[in-house]
């Protein structure tokens, strides 16, 4: 049987890297729904640790227009800060030629590196470097508001994925199977910021202005 006793430690690391200079920071997590949350089960129950006071709150305990909402706590990064900040240490540690850019157009091109270990990030680029012809895209899509300092929480559920950043409100989630375009969705950012207000209508004013990513 798999024990997982090792999520503490995870947790304990990622402190390290609290405060302004990585762009990480606790923040209150509000799952929302309008049936009871089942039992939490595989990973999830594993990791519970990983979300500190988590608990079921009364409909007198929150304002969301569900009658059932869980909050717990979860480190959030800023990706802009938290990017640049690793990137600069790598540079630091390893020297300013550790990072290289270099583009790829073929297998044979991949295998004549040097370095003994490969991880492959490449996303949908693996499909013509690797001659993969059964993978294909789930577009996304992003919806960025102005940014709101006093909206300091995430929420998830009802068709809403919403998390604070210091560059503005980020809103989802879409998923679009086998959608090869680039161009973002305004029936999808509709549907987003329509789900948006429904769900944070008492917590959050979500200004009309939006830019789709």
């Amino acid at each position: 049987r798999l024990r997982c006793d090792w999520s503490s430690d995870v947790c304990s690391s990622d402190l390290d890297y609290l405060g302004d200079e990585y762009g990480v920071r606790w923040v209150p997590y509000y799952l929302v729904s309008q049936t009871p949350p089942s039992p939490q089960r595989g990973l999830g129950r594993l990791i519970a640790d990983l979300y500190p006071e988590t608990a079921q709150l009364d409909p007198s305990e929150h304002p969301f227009p569900t009658p059932y909402v869980r909050r717990r706590w979860t480190l959030q990064f800023e990706p802009s800060v938290y990017l640049n900040a690793l990137l600069r240490d790598v540079r630091l540690a390893s020297g300013p030629r550790s990072v290289v850019v270099r583009e790829f157009t073929n297998l044979d091109e991949l295998l004549m590196l040097d370095e003994p270990v490969i991880m492959n990030c490449s996303g949908l680029g693996a499909k013509p470097l690797f001659g993969d012809e059964e993978l294909h895209p789930v577009k996304g899509q992003l919806t960025v508001l102005l940014p709101q300092p006093e909206v300091n929480y995430a929420v998830v559920g009802g068709g809403l994925h919403m998390l604070p950043r210091r560059d503005g409100i980020i809103l989802g989630s879409t998923r679009e199977a086998t959608d090869w375009t680039l161009e973002p969705s305004e029936k999808q950012m509709e549907r987003v910021m329509k789900n948006g207000r429904a769900s944070c209508r008492e917590r959050v004013s979500i200004p009309v202005v939006a830019v789709s990513l």
